[in-house]
């Protein structure tokens, strides 16, 4: 076995790989070989400084851990505790939804009797001509179950749908 075999099978022992290879007879060469005494000092000295690196930076990145790996966690909170008030405090979460929807049901109320006091939108008939300040032309259609009512306010006479003046039938319409 040469030193170079020899040197391979040190950084295996170093890196705790050693399988079968016989350490008695490794160690025997380490005695008689400085050179190979050498190279085993070179690998644990590079061993114990990648150690003690190894080391620091773990307890750097310890150091920072709590301050990188939470966040996600802290905005999670934030949101969460917007929501989370409610089953703390249940008197406070009825009250803030019947309040809600005290105001839903006045704002429904409000609407409502605006649009009911705007009444129906009003304009001339169709058909009709638009009406001038005397309000000639108009022609008001009332129509019952039992009766059919054309006026006009116009002395004109204006012609029902059967060709005839405007009149008040009695009957059914046709």
């Amino acid at each position: 076995m040469t030193c170079e075999d020899r040197r391979e099978a040190l950084s295996l022992l170093v890196d705790g790989a050693l399988e079968a290879r016989d350490p008695a007879g490794l160690f025997a060469h380490l005695e008689g070989c400085p050179g190979c005494r050498g190279f085993l000092d070179a690998l644990l000295s590079v061993r114990s400084a990648l150690k003690r690196d190894l080391d620091a930076a773990q307890r750097e990145a310890d150091a920072l851990a709590p301050a990188r790996l939470p966040r996600p966690d802290r905005r999670r909170d934030r949101l969460s505790a917007l929501w989370t008030w409610a089953p703390r405090r249940p008197a406070l979460a009825l009250a803030a939804a019947l309040g809600c929807a005290a105001v839903l049901l006045a704002a429904g109320i409000a609407i409502g009797t605006g649009l009911a006091d705007r009444g129906p939108a009003a304009g001339p008939a169709p058909g009709a001509d638009a009406p001038d300040e005397s309000g000639a032309g108009v022609v008001y259609v009332c129509a019952l179950p039992e009766y059919e009512v054309l006026s006009s306010p116009d002395p004109r006479p204006v012609q029902g749908p059967g060709g005839e003046d405007s009149t008040l039938r009695k009957g059914r319409r046709p």
